[in-house]
């Protein structure tokens, strides 16, 4: 729509209406947001008031509008500040009017960085609306700021039509384009006597390592070649290792550095979980085998198909040799087809995302225990704002990996001739969701059952003296979240404790009560076991070797960190 005709016929009666306004509140408002030196483009400067306010604070302001009659009359009361110039520009701004304005701008990329329009917004349709959106977001540089201040209900007048929006309006057309809201208020009763409403007040940040972030994960999965599931298999594994391993990433030259061992394992688990009973579903196009088919099927035969025995040999220092080589080389064949696969074919600009950030492998040297997957096969590198964009996203990504993985294996499945009854998507998705079965609290059982007979055990969360028949053992970040059955995450608790909490993860105040119960079950669990215990503690919490005395605190520490850091990232429930 053209301009309200009001801004024009009645220029004056609204320049002394604007300059007789209250403004503390918005000198606030933008010195507290735009220091001195920003490139300012504000639209629908009305009288120049702000304007000119943001020029003494020494911004460099554009001050546009798309009245004639208004600006001329804010150029004539412009105090001739070199920080200030004057520009017309309607909303939203046509190609000729945005290459005009681009010759006001001079910075080399012709963009600012804030954009601030107050009380301007509600004059536009929705598709003016969109349009001019689209514009801040085009004319703002890559650490954008927008300070948008209009009416959610003006009632307008017959040559001054508004539309009436709620908040979130306005919020959803910034945040769909890479901006984040950063604050808002809103503040009732407010305006021009006879006009007052409510006003809404948003302050909105580009993300752009987020946004940027985002449409990677977007182009991986939607857009690269599908004709295996490996890369799918490399995203769900570093969503899992944000989710329930925070704190075992580092970060080096802006990158993130993930041990690629805690990878292969993921990779090892899921592809495992889709082999029990005897019929791996297809996962490569045109029936091929995994480039580690062969190892993990002479791995899971050694192990009777059980993965927990698989992960209970992965923490013995002491294989037979036959043994060790056969696990050996199946996390050497994973580690290979990572790199030849999703590794190298993942690309951004003809440019590979992922890289090996050390090379360690070495053939003569096998595998003792878990802690030398640490260093064994280096680490894997990426940009570290991936890695932050993960912890917003990693909780719903994965849900949606599975059941891309699911959806592709299959279309294998049906699309080859030689399966009679190809398995559906449905039996696949089954096949990649961990089993309840899966829990294994045997050894820890046997632990505090002796304990019960010799010292006694109290429950860590209520304090209530246990028996062989009230005591349960509690998977401390939950079993449904984590699915972890390393010894230090396992707790003897009453039956009605364990009930009541459930999925929940426990909170920071819960963890510190139980402190010291749960560093004396920590040490009958390491009495009993000193190797498997260090090495699982080392593998998912801490990621470097626990010392010698007083490990108990340092471990206590990373638990109240991965607990809360996940509790936060998930929104989950706590406990107590």
């Amino acid at each position: 729509m053209p301009l309200p005709p009001a801004y024009n016929d009645r220029a004056q009666q609204f320049f002394d209406r604007y300059e007789a306004q209250e403004t503390s509140d918005i000198q606030r408002l933008l010195a507290r947001w735009i220091p001195a030196g920003t490139d300012v483009l504000e639209l629908g400067c009305g009288s120049g008031r702000d304007a000119r306010f943001l020029a003494q604070l020494g911004a460099n302001v554009i001050a546009t509008d798309g009245s004639e009659a208004l600006l001329n009359l804010a150029q004539l009361h412009d105090d001739g500040s070199t920080h200030l110039r004057f520009a017309s520009l309607p909303l939203p701004p046509s190609p000729s009017d945005k290459t005009a304005l681009a010759q006001h701008i001079s910075t080399p990329n012709h963009k600012v960085r804030a954009v601030y329009t107050c009380g301007v917004l509600q004059h536009l349709t929705d598709h003016e609306l969109h349009e001019t959106v689209r514009f801040i977001n085009q004319i703002t540089d890559e650490q954008g700021l927008v300070i948008l201040i209009v009416p959610l209900n003006h009632q307008g007048e017959p040559d001054r039509q508004t539309f009436t929006r709620e908040k979130y309006d306005y919020i959803q057309s910034f945040e769909r384009i890479g901006f984040r809201l950063a604050d808002s208020h809103l503040t009732d009763d407010a305006g021009t006597p006879g006009f007052t409403c409510t006003w809404a007040t948003f302050v909105f940040l580009r993300e752009t390592g987020s946004q940027r972030a985002n449409q990677r994960f977007r182009r991986i999965l939607e857009n690269d070649a599908k004709t295996a599931t490996y890369k799918l298999a490399l995203l769900r594994a570093l969503c899992d290792i944000n989710r329930t391993m925070p704190r075992l990433v580092r970060f080096e030259n802006d990158e993130a550095l993930i041990p690629v061992g805690l990878i292969a394992e993921r990779w090892i688990r899921d592809y495992w979980q889709l082999a029990k009973g005897g019929y791996m579903p297809r996962q490569i196009h045109q029936g091929r085998q995994l480039g580690f088919e062969v190892a993990l099927q002479a791995v899971m035969t050694h192990c009777a198909q059980s993965y927990s025995l698989f992960e209970e040999l992965l923490n013995q220092p002491t294989r037979n040799d036959a043994l060790n080589q056969c696990i050996t080389t199946l996390f050497d064949n994973v580690v290979t087809t990572l790199f030849k696969g999703p590794v190298q074919y993942i690309t951004e600009d003809d440019k590979p995302i992922f890289h090996r950030a050390q090379v360690r492998l070495s053939k003569r040297a096998l595998q003792t225990d878990r802690r030398s997957l640490f260093t064994r096969y280096g680490d894997l590198a990426f940009p570290a704002e991936l890695w932050l964009e993960l912890t917003r996203i990693a909780p719903w990504l994965e849900d949606s990996i599975v059941l891309e993985w699911a959806k592709l294996s299959a279309r294998f499945e049906s699309l080859s001739t030689a399966i009679q009854t190809p398995l559906t998507m449905a039996n696949i998705v089954v096949r990649l969701m961990p089993s309840d079965t899966a829990r294994d609290t045997s050894f820890a059982q046997s632990i505090y059952h002796h304990a019960l007979a010799t010292d006694g055990l109290h429950c860590i969360w209520s304090g209530r003296e246990l028996t062989a028949n009230t005591m349960a053992v509690d998977h401390v970040l939950p079993w449904a979240r984590f699915h972890n059955n390393h010894l230090w995450n396992l707790m003897p608790t009453h039956r009605q404790s364990n009930g009541q909490k459930s999925d929940a993860i426990p909170s920071c105040d819960g963890l510190y009560d139980a402190r010291a119960e749960i560093h004396a079950n920590w040490h009958r669990l390491y009495d009993a076991s000193p190797q498997r215990f260090l090495i699982e503690a080392e593998w998912s919490l801490t990621r470097t070797p626990l010392p010698t005395t007083q490990w108990e605190i340092p471990l206590f520490d990373a638990l109240l960190e991965t607990a809360d850091i996940s509790a936060n990232q998930l929104q989950a429930t706590r406990w107590p």
